[in-house]
Protein backbone atom coordinates (compact mmCIF):
# COMPACT_ATOMS: atom_id res chain seq x y z
CA UNK A 1 0.00 0.00 0.00
CA UNK A 2 1.01 3.57 -0.70
CA UNK A 3 0.94 6.12 1.82
CA UNK A 4 -2.02 7.91 0.76
CA UNK A 5 -4.12 4.64 0.65
CA UNK A 6 -2.76 3.76 4.28
CA UNK A 7 -3.81 6.90 6.04
CA UNK A 8 -7.75 5.34 6.06
CA UNK A 9 -6.50 2.64 8.23
CA UNK A 10 -5.92 4.74 11.06
CA UNK A 11 -9.51 5.78 11.15
CA UNK A 12 -10.20 2.14 11.83
CA UNK A 13 -7.56 1.75 14.28
CA UNK A 14 -8.97 4.43 15.86
CA UNK A 15 -12.66 3.37 15.61
CA UNK A 16 -11.22 -0.05 17.04
CA UNK A 17 -9.42 1.64 19.91
CA UNK A 18 -11.81 3.91 21.39
CA UNK A 19 -14.61 1.24 20.88
CA UNK A 20 -14.26 0.34 24.76
CA UNK A 21 -14.40 4.04 26.22
CA UNK A 22 -17.79 4.34 24.25
CA UNK A 23 -18.68 0.43 24.74
CA UNK A 24 -19.28 0.70 28.89
CA UNK A 25 -21.97 2.63 29.50
CA UNK A 26 -23.62 -0.26 26.92
CA UNK A 27 -22.67 -2.55 29.55
CA UNK A 28 -24.19 -0.98 32.15
CA UNK A 29 -21.20 0.23 34.28
CA UNK A 30 -22.71 3.93 35.02
CA UNK A 31 -25.29 1.63 37.24
CA UNK A 32 -22.34 0.14 39.08
CA UNK A 33 -19.99 0.81 41.31
CA UNK A 34 -17.54 -1.88 39.38
CA UNK A 35 -14.55 0.68 38.53
CA UNK A 36 -11.94 -1.62 39.12
CA UNK A 37 -13.49 -4.40 36.77
CA UNK A 38 -14.20 -1.62 33.89
CA UNK A 39 -9.93 -0.69 34.55
CA UNK A 40 -9.38 -4.06 33.83
CA UNK A 41 -11.03 -4.60 30.43
CA UNK A 42 -8.49 -1.65 29.82
CA UNK A 43 -5.65 -3.85 30.58
CA UNK A 44 -6.77 -6.41 28.53
CA UNK A 45 -7.00 -4.27 25.29
CA UNK A 46 -3.63 -2.34 26.36
CA UNK A 47 -2.09 -6.34 26.39
CA UNK A 48 -3.61 -7.10 23.03
CA UNK A 49 -2.04 -3.76 21.68
CA UNK A 50 1.23 -4.73 22.86
CA UNK A 51 0.38 -8.50 21.35
CA UNK A 52 -0.25 -7.64 18.06
CA UNK A 53 3.37 -5.96 17.58
CA UNK A 54 5.18 -9.26 18.94
CA UNK A 55 3.08 -11.33 17.19
CA UNK A 56 3.83 -9.52 14.12
CA UNK A 57 7.94 -9.44 14.92
CA UNK A 58 7.94 -13.22 16.05
CA UNK A 59 5.63 -15.17 14.24
CA UNK A 60 4.35 -13.48 11.37
CA UNK A 61 7.85 -11.55 10.32
CA UNK A 62 7.34 -12.19 6.39
CA UNK A 63 3.78 -11.19 6.20
CA UNK A 64 3.35 -7.86 3.90
CA UNK A 65 1.12 -4.79 4.90
CA UNK A 66 -2.03 -5.46 3.31
CA UNK A 67 -2.06 -9.28 4.54
CA UNK A 68 -1.39 -7.35 7.75
CA UNK A 69 -4.70 -5.14 6.96
CA UNK A 70 -6.42 -8.05 6.08
CA UNK A 71 -5.54 -10.24 9.61
CA UNK A 72 -6.31 -7.48 11.80
CA UNK A 73 -9.47 -6.55 9.79
CA UNK A 74 -11.10 -10.30 10.19
CA UNK A 75 -9.82 -10.47 13.61
CA UNK A 76 -11.64 -7.39 14.74
CA UNK A 77 -15.53 -8.61 13.53
CA UNK A 78 -14.96 -11.41 15.96
CA UNK A 79 -15.22 -9.11 19.33
CA UNK A 80 -18.25 -7.20 17.60
CA UNK A 81 -20.09 -10.23 16.98
CA UNK A 82 -19.79 -12.21 19.96
CA UNK A 83 -21.55 -10.03 22.12
CA UNK A 84 -24.77 -10.25 20.09
CA UNK A 85 -24.76 -14.03 19.93
CA UNK A 86 -24.36 -14.87 23.31
CA UNK A 87 -27.21 -14.47 26.49
CA UNK A 88 -27.44 -10.96 28.34
CA UNK A 89 -26.00 -9.72 30.08
CA UNK A 90 -22.39 -9.79 28.60
CA UNK A 91 -20.10 -11.59 30.99
CA UNK A 92 -17.12 -9.82 32.39
CA UNK A 93 -15.07 -12.98 31.23
CA UNK A 94 -16.63 -12.17 27.46
CA UNK A 95 -16.01 -8.40 27.62
CA UNK A 96 -12.31 -8.59 29.24
CA UNK A 97 -12.14 -11.13 25.86
CA UNK A 98 -13.31 -9.08 23.23
CA UNK A 99 -11.10 -5.94 24.56
CA UNK A 100 -8.56 -8.50 24.41
CA UNK A 101 -9.01 -9.28 20.60
CA UNK A 102 -10.03 -5.35 19.27
CA UNK A 103 -6.31 -4.81 20.87
CA UNK A 104 -4.92 -7.50 19.32
CA UNK A 105 -6.66 -6.23 15.94
CA UNK A 106 -5.32 -2.81 16.48
CA UNK A 107 -2.03 -4.05 17.28
CA UNK A 108 -1.75 -6.03 13.53
CA UNK A 109 -3.28 -2.55 11.62
CA UNK A 110 -0.74 -0.31 13.58
CA UNK A 111 2.13 -2.45 12.54
CA UNK A 112 0.69 -2.54 8.90
CA UNK A 113 -0.30 0.91 8.43
CA UNK A 114 3.55 2.49 10.39
CA UNK A 115 5.26 0.12 7.68
CA UNK A 116 3.06 1.83 4.74
CA UNK A 117 4.01 5.44 5.52
CA UNK A 118 7.69 5.03 6.26
CA UNK A 119 8.29 7.15 3.14
CA UNK A 120 6.20 9.96 4.00
CA UNK A 121 7.20 10.42 7.88
CA UNK A 122 11.61 10.18 6.79
CA UNK A 123 10.03 13.13 4.52
CA UNK A 124 7.98 15.09 7.22
CA UNK A 125 7.38 13.47 10.74
CA UNK A 126 5.26 16.25 11.69
CA UNK A 127 2.61 16.59 8.86
CA UNK A 128 2.72 12.92 8.41
CA UNK A 129 1.93 11.76 12.25
CA UNK A 130 -0.59 14.66 12.15
CA UNK A 131 -2.43 13.66 8.87
CA UNK A 132 -2.39 10.00 10.47
CA UNK A 133 -3.53 11.59 13.53
CA UNK A 134 -6.62 12.95 11.95
CA UNK A 135 -7.84 10.07 10.34
CA UNK A 136 -7.14 8.17 14.05
CA UNK A 137 -9.63 11.12 15.59
CA UNK A 138 -12.07 10.71 13.10
CA UNK A 139 -12.06 6.92 13.48
CA UNK A 140 -12.40 7.47 17.30
CA UNK A 141 -15.10 10.37 16.75
CA UNK A 142 -17.18 7.95 14.51
CA UNK A 143 -16.85 5.10 17.77
CA UNK A 144 -18.58 7.17 20.03
CA UNK A 145 -21.00 8.48 17.77
CA UNK A 146 -22.48 5.50 16.43
CA UNK A 147 -22.34 3.35 20.42
CA UNK A 148 -24.41 7.14 20.95
CA UNK A 149 -26.69 6.37 18.07
CA UNK A 150 -27.77 3.24 19.08
CA UNK A 151 -28.40 4.49 22.81
CA UNK A 152 -31.06 7.12 21.29
CA UNK A 153 -32.72 4.43 18.95
CA UNK A 154 -32.85 1.82 21.55
CA UNK A 155 -30.31 -0.66 19.88
CA UNK A 156 -27.81 -0.93 22.53
CA UNK A 157 -27.53 -4.73 22.01
CA UNK A 158 -27.62 -4.89 18.53
CA UNK A 159 -24.94 -2.14 18.47
CA UNK A 160 -21.70 -4.05 18.38
CA UNK A 161 -23.46 -6.47 15.77
CA UNK A 162 -23.83 -3.48 13.49
CA UNK A 163 -20.08 -1.79 14.41
CA UNK A 164 -19.08 -5.33 12.90
CA UNK A 165 -19.92 -3.43 9.40
CA UNK A 166 -16.69 -0.98 9.61
CA UNK A 167 -14.14 -4.20 9.65
CA UNK A 168 -15.97 -5.72 7.71
CA UNK A 169 -15.79 -3.00 4.76
CA UNK A 170 -12.09 -2.11 5.15
CA UNK A 171 -11.69 -6.22 4.80
CA UNK A 172 -13.27 -5.18 1.48
CA UNK A 173 -11.64 -2.78 0.21
CA UNK A 174 -8.19 -3.83 1.50
CA UNK A 175 -9.11 -7.04 -0.70
CA UNK A 176 -9.63 -5.35 -4.04
CA UNK A 177 -6.24 -2.84 -3.37
CA UNK A 178 -3.10 -4.02 -5.43
CA UNK A 179 -0.44 -5.12 -3.64
CA UNK A 180 2.32 -2.52 -3.40
CA UNK A 181 6.12 -3.42 -2.67
CA UNK A 182 7.23 -1.64 0.61
CA UNK A 183 10.25 -0.69 1.23
CA UNK A 184 10.81 -2.08 4.90
CA UNK A 185 13.45 -1.03 7.46
CA UNK A 186 16.16 -3.29 8.74
CA UNK A 187 15.52 -4.92 11.90
CA UNK A 188 16.92 -2.83 14.70
CA UNK A 189 18.75 -5.18 17.52
CA UNK A 190 17.19 -3.98 21.00
CA UNK A 191 20.58 -2.99 22.40
CA UNK A 192 21.19 -0.52 19.58
CA UNK A 193 17.77 1.16 20.38
CA UNK A 194 18.03 1.24 23.96
CA UNK A 195 21.82 2.70 23.52
CA UNK A 196 19.95 5.55 21.70
CA UNK A 197 17.21 5.92 23.96
CA UNK A 198 19.76 5.99 27.11
CA UNK A 199 20.58 9.60 26.54
CA UNK A 200 18.99 11.59 28.77
CA UNK A 201 16.69 14.11 26.32
CA UNK A 202 15.50 10.51 24.61
CA UNK A 203 14.38 10.04 27.82
CA UNK A 204 12.30 12.82 28.38
CA UNK A 205 11.27 12.37 25.18
CA UNK A 206 10.05 8.97 26.00
CA UNK A 207 8.29 9.79 29.54
CA UNK A 208 6.73 13.12 27.90
CA UNK A 209 4.59 10.61 25.05
CA UNK A 210 4.10 8.30 28.12
CA UNK A 211 2.48 10.69 30.26
CA UNK A 212 0.85 12.49 27.38
CA UNK A 213 -0.71 9.09 25.68
CA UNK A 214 -1.57 8.06 29.35
CA UNK A 215 -3.75 11.55 29.79
CA UNK A 216 -5.62 11.33 26.47
CA UNK A 217 -6.65 7.52 26.81
CA UNK A 218 -7.81 8.30 30.60
CA UNK A 219 -10.02 10.98 29.09
CA UNK A 220 -11.42 9.13 26.69
CA UNK A 221 -11.93 5.97 28.42
CA UNK A 222 -13.73 7.29 31.85
CA UNK A 223 -15.18 10.37 30.21
CA UNK A 224 -18.87 8.93 29.83
CA UNK A 225 -19.01 7.33 33.19
CA UNK A 226 -17.86 10.42 34.85
CA UNK A 227 -20.30 12.85 33.19
CA UNK A 228 -23.03 10.27 33.94
CA UNK A 229 -22.04 9.77 38.04
CA UNK A 230 -20.84 13.26 38.73
CA UNK A 231 -22.79 15.60 36.23
CA UNK A 232 -25.87 13.62 35.91
CA UNK A 233 -25.42 13.77 32.18
CA UNK A 234 -27.91 10.66 30.59
CA UNK A 235 -25.76 7.90 28.86
CA UNK A 236 -26.55 8.95 25.44
CA UNK A 237 -25.48 12.82 26.00
CA UNK A 238 -22.34 11.60 27.57
CA UNK A 239 -21.26 9.73 24.64
CA UNK A 240 -22.17 12.82 22.13
CA UNK A 241 -19.63 14.74 24.62
CA UNK A 242 -17.11 11.81 24.35
CA UNK A 243 -17.36 12.25 20.78
CA UNK A 244 -16.93 15.54 20.92
CA UNK A 245 -13.83 15.62 22.77
CA UNK A 246 -12.84 13.10 19.61
CA UNK A 247 -14.00 15.76 16.95
CA UNK A 248 -12.18 18.91 19.01
CA UNK A 249 -9.04 16.66 18.83
CA UNK A 250 -9.41 15.99 14.84
CA UNK A 251 -9.98 19.33 13.85
CA UNK A 252 -7.32 20.63 16.09
CA UNK A 253 -5.14 18.12 14.29
CA UNK A 254 -6.32 19.17 10.70
CA UNK A 255 -5.78 23.19 11.95
CA UNK A 256 -2.29 21.82 13.36
CA UNK A 257 -1.15 21.18 9.76
CA UNK A 258 -1.83 24.83 8.82
CA UNK A 259 -0.18 25.98 11.65
CA UNK A 260 3.03 23.83 11.38
CA UNK A 261 4.91 26.01 8.89
CA UNK A 262 3.47 29.96 10.34
CA UNK A 263 4.06 28.98 14.00
CA UNK A 264 7.21 28.36 16.53
CA UNK A 265 6.12 24.88 17.33
CA UNK A 266 7.41 25.44 20.61
CA UNK A 267 4.63 27.42 21.58
CA UNK A 268 2.58 25.08 19.86
CA UNK A 269 3.66 22.43 22.39
CA UNK A 270 3.30 24.66 25.28
CA UNK A 271 -0.18 26.23 24.20
CA UNK A 272 -1.72 22.83 23.72
CA UNK A 273 -0.20 21.32 26.98
CA UNK A 274 -1.45 24.31 29.15
CA UNK A 275 -4.91 24.45 27.62
CA UNK A 276 -5.08 20.20 28.02
CA UNK A 277 -4.17 21.17 31.68
CA UNK A 278 -6.36 23.94 32.62
CA UNK A 279 -9.04 21.34 30.70
CA UNK A 280 -8.88 18.42 33.51
CA UNK A 281 -8.92 21.08 36.12
CA UNK A 282 -12.15 22.54 34.80
CA UNK A 283 -13.57 18.93 34.49
CA UNK A 284 -12.71 18.09 37.40
CA UNK A 285 -14.34 21.35 39.11
CA UNK A 286 -17.20 21.95 37.15
CA UNK A 287 -20.97 20.71 38.10
CA UNK A 288 -22.60 21.40 34.88
CA UNK A 289 -23.06 20.19 31.19
CA UNK A 290 -21.79 24.02 29.87
CA UNK A 291 -18.35 23.67 32.18
CA UNK A 292 -18.06 20.66 30.97
CA UNK A 293 -18.28 20.99 27.39
CA UNK A 294 -15.81 23.58 27.58
CA UNK A 295 -13.11 21.65 29.13
CA UNK A 296 -13.77 19.16 26.62
CA UNK A 297 -13.34 21.23 24.12
CA UNK A 298 -9.98 22.53 25.50
CA UNK A 299 -8.60 18.62 25.96
CA UNK A 300 -9.68 17.68 22.77
CA UNK A 301 -7.65 21.08 21.25
CA UNK A 302 -5.07 21.13 23.84
CA UNK A 303 -3.70 16.85 23.19
CA UNK A 304 -4.44 17.61 19.64
CA UNK A 305 -0.92 19.10 18.85
CA UNK A 306 1.64 17.69 21.47
CA UNK A 307 1.79 14.50 20.50
CA UNK A 308 2.71 14.74 16.52
CA UNK A 309 5.31 18.04 17.26
CA UNK A 310 6.80 15.55 19.99
CA UNK A 311 7.30 12.99 17.25
CA UNK A 312 8.89 15.70 14.71
CA UNK A 313 11.46 16.82 17.57
CA UNK A 314 11.87 12.55 17.80
CA UNK A 315 12.67 12.38 14.11
CA UNK A 316 15.26 15.55 14.37
CA UNK A 317 16.98 14.83 16.90
CA UNK A 318 17.97 10.88 17.11
CA UNK A 319 19.64 9.83 13.54
CA UNK A 320 18.90 6.23 14.67
CA UNK A 321 15.06 6.50 15.59
CA UNK A 322 14.00 5.21 12.11
CA UNK A 323 10.09 4.68 11.33
CA UNK A 324 10.48 1.48 11.98
CA UNK A 325 11.89 1.98 15.78
CA UNK A 326 9.00 4.69 15.41
CA UNK A 327 6.66 1.67 15.12
CA UNK A 328 8.38 -0.14 18.12
CA UNK A 329 7.97 3.36 20.30
CA UNK A 330 4.31 3.94 19.04
CA UNK A 331 3.09 0.20 20.38
CA UNK A 332 5.20 0.43 23.01
CA UNK A 333 3.72 4.03 24.16
CA UNK A 334 0.41 3.18 23.11
CA UNK A 335 -0.12 0.38 25.22
CA UNK A 336 1.61 2.14 28.31
CA UNK A 337 -1.06 4.74 27.68
CA UNK A 338 -4.26 2.35 27.89
CA UNK A 339 -2.69 1.12 31.49
CA UNK A 340 -3.63 4.81 32.78
CA UNK A 341 -7.37 4.04 32.53
CA UNK A 342 -6.36 0.48 34.11
CA UNK A 343 -4.87 2.53 37.28
CA UNK A 344 -7.72 4.62 36.54
CA UNK A 345 -10.43 2.37 37.59
CA UNK A 346 -8.17 0.93 40.02
CA UNK A 347 -7.92 3.70 42.16
CA UNK A 348 -11.42 4.75 41.58
CA UNK A 349 -12.57 2.08 43.14
CA UNK A 350 -11.05 3.18 46.03
CA UNK A 351 -11.67 7.27 46.26
CA UNK A 352 -14.64 7.55 43.63
CA UNK A 353 -14.70 8.56 39.99
CA UNK A 354 -13.01 12.08 41.19
CA UNK A 355 -9.76 10.51 40.64
CA UNK A 356 -10.28 9.31 37.35
CA UNK A 357 -9.63 13.06 35.77
CA UNK A 358 -6.88 13.71 38.40
CA UNK A 359 -4.74 11.38 36.98
CA UNK A 360 -5.18 12.73 33.43
CA UNK A 361 -4.46 16.42 35.40
CA UNK A 362 -1.35 15.24 37.06
CA UNK A 363 -0.14 14.10 33.76
CA UNK A 364 -0.87 16.88 31.93
CA UNK A 365 1.20 18.29 34.50
CA UNK A 366 3.83 16.48 34.08
CA UNK A 367 3.95 16.52 30.53
CA UNK A 368 4.21 20.84 30.75
CA UNK A 369 7.47 20.06 33.45
CA UNK A 370 9.21 17.53 31.16
CA UNK A 371 8.69 20.39 28.30
CA UNK A 372 10.25 22.86 30.53
CA UNK A 373 13.26 20.33 31.40
CA UNK A 374 13.11 19.38 27.42
CA UNK A 375 13.64 23.29 26.45
CA UNK A 376 16.36 23.85 29.06
CA UNK A 377 18.41 20.54 27.88
CA UNK A 378 17.94 21.71 24.83
CA UNK A 379 18.92 25.24 25.62
CA UNK A 380 22.68 23.91 27.48
CA UNK A 381 23.47 21.40 24.71
CA UNK A 382 22.25 23.85 21.89
CA UNK A 383 20.67 20.52 20.17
Amino acid sequence: MLTRSALPGFFLSGFLLALLGAALPGWSYHYTEQHAQAGWLFFALSLGVFSGGRIWRYLLPNLAARQLCLAACALAVLPLLLPGLLPSPVRFELQTACALILGLAAGLLNVALFQSIQSGYRADPASTVTRAGIFFGAGCFASAAAVATGFHWGFVSQTPAALALVPTLFFLWYLRLPQHNVEREPEHPVPRILSEFSRPGAVLFALLLLFQSGSEWTVAGWLPLFLTHRIGVSPENALWMLALFWFALALARAATIFLLPRARHTKLLFGGAAAALIGCFLLIYTDNSLGALVAILLLGGGFAAVYPLLAEKMGSRFPNYHPAVFNSVFSLVLSGGLLSPWLAGLLAQIWGLTAVMILPAIGTFFVVALLLVLWLESKVTGR
